[in-house]
């Protein structure tokens, strides 16, 4: 069995969050971490961010948060949140893909 583990690794302080100041962020953090393909980096879908720049071979996941703020402004009339969250903390394939059919069936009732 492989063991995930998630950790908090730095922290800098810049004069804003912009393509220049992550690049140097990960720029520093480069010193001390392997660019493998097991690397994973979960943050927001900000086009800013300069990973890509410096983590050719590192993944980067999107957060669930940020992917649920967006889904309730996209569809507020619907309660889609706890159906995306059900989906995305799936313990099994067969729950996620229940749970994404789920998810598409109620995306298809909305476009009419």
């Amino acid at each position: 069995m492989q063991i995930v583990k998630c950790y908090l690794l730095a922290w800098g302080i810049v004069d804003s969050e912009n393509n220049n100041s992550w690049t140097w962020f990960f720029q520093k953090l480069q010193q001390i971490t392997d660019d493998i393909d097991e690397l994973v980096f979960i943050f927001d879908r900000a086009p800013s961010i300069g990973f890509s720049n410096v983590y050719l071979n590192a993944y980067h996941g999107h957060c669930i948060w940020h992917l649920q703020t967006n889904l309730k402004s996209k569809f507020p009339s619907i309660d889609i949140v706890p159906l995306f969250r059900a989906t995305a903390e799936a313990y099994s394939l067969a729950k996620f893909e229940i749970n994404m059919q789920a998810l598409c069936s109620l995306h298809e009732k909305t476009r009419g």
